[in-house]
């Protein structure tokens, strides 16, 4: 973070409130000031990108043996940007040339393309029009399902079967994972599912004996918010949890990868751990469903302490 930026401790309290009672309107926007959207982008914005890192980390691997050679990135209720960033950063050396934003509010489109241009200067930057499509393009979707209202829900749609890829991120609730699993689950006929699911058959939490059990991960902080004094600050006059972020996600293609399944053993873990005395269970999916796998620390330590070391892309044999 840079030293400059002054905390309005009121007005993130106020941002923190609406978060938590998701009381949003499907016609006006939050981005009421230039204001609002400063103290955003340098806080829980921050917050949103490290959760990007993780799934970009995850899709390294899957990147390099992949095709993809973006045009264009169009990030859709782009906010202030920051998921649009963090694709950039991902993207800019394999050909991206323009980002395209939209957002309901003008005032949170005209923020974002300052900041990417003030990161990437050589990179086309606009506003979308709503009519024309890029050509090539990636759809970008960061924390908008709990704000869609049905029109804009249906339009979304119509961009999606446009698009050659789509990275959408997501808190890691219950109600965020089930309708990423919706969306998953009526894309799946004509887009290769990418991530985070080892395999693309129906999602195995939709068997009514996993309606306890969601899709999560948990992304890390960066090491120095630790130590970071502004970030113990947030923390404590917020009541934020740094420690970790439950992130739900899903990246779509249209074209499917050389193998999906990579080097990757066939069992991805969710959400995290249980650890008790002498064993550890872990929640797993693969091709055959949802499991339980217990690991017993006398013979499995090693295994237990490379799942605790990355928990957000932890596989199992």
């Amino acid at each position: 973070m840079e030293t400059q930026f002054k905390p309005n401790w009121t007005l993130l309290e106020s941002l923190r409130n609406r978060f938590l009672s998701e009381e949003f309107s499907p016609t006006t926007s939050y981005w009421s000031t230039e204001e609002v959207l400063e103290q955003y982008h340098s806080t829980f914005a921050e917050r949103i990108g490290w959760k990007w890192d993780a799934v970009l980390r995850d899709f390294e691997t899957k990147l390099s043996q992949s095709s993809i050679v973006p045009k264009a990135l169009l990030d859709w209720g782009c906010g202030t940007g920051i998921a649009a960033l963090k694709l950039a950063e991902k993207f800019y050396r394999r050909g991206l040339e323009e980002i395209v934003l939209w957002d309901r509010s003008p005032a949170s489109i005209r923020f974002s393309m300052k900041v990417i241009q003030n990161q990437f200067p050589l990179l086309k930057v606009r506003a979308w029009d709503c009519q024309e499509v890029p050509k090539d393009f990636v759809l970008v979707c960061s924390h908008i399902l709990n704000e869609l209202s049905s029109e804009a829900e249906k339009e979304l749609k119509r961009i999606i079967d446009l698009s050659q890829w789509v990275f959408w991120v997501e808190p890691g609730t219950p109600e965020h994972s089930r309708k990423l699993i919706e969306l998953r689950e009526s894309l799946r006929s004509h887009f290769t599912v990418v991530a985070p699911c080892p395999h693309q058959l129906s999602c195995g939490l939709l068997d009514h004996s996993q309606k306890n059990n969601w899709c999560h991960f948990f992304a890390s902080p960066p090491n120095q918010v630790f130590r970071d004094g502004f970030w113990k600050q947030f923390s404590q006059k917020l009541g934020i949890d740094l420690r970790s972020l439950p992130t739900s996600f899903l990246v779509l293609s249209k074209t499917a990868l050389l193998d999906t399944k990579l080097s990757h053993p066939q069992k991805r873990v969710l959400g995290r751990m249980r650890n008790y005395k002498g064993y550890s269970l872990a929640l797993t999916c693969s091709e055959n469903g949802i499991s339980q796998q217990k690991l017993l620390q006398r013979n499995s330590s090693q295994v237990i302490d490379l799942l605790r070391e990355n928990e957000f892309s932890a596989w199992l044999p």
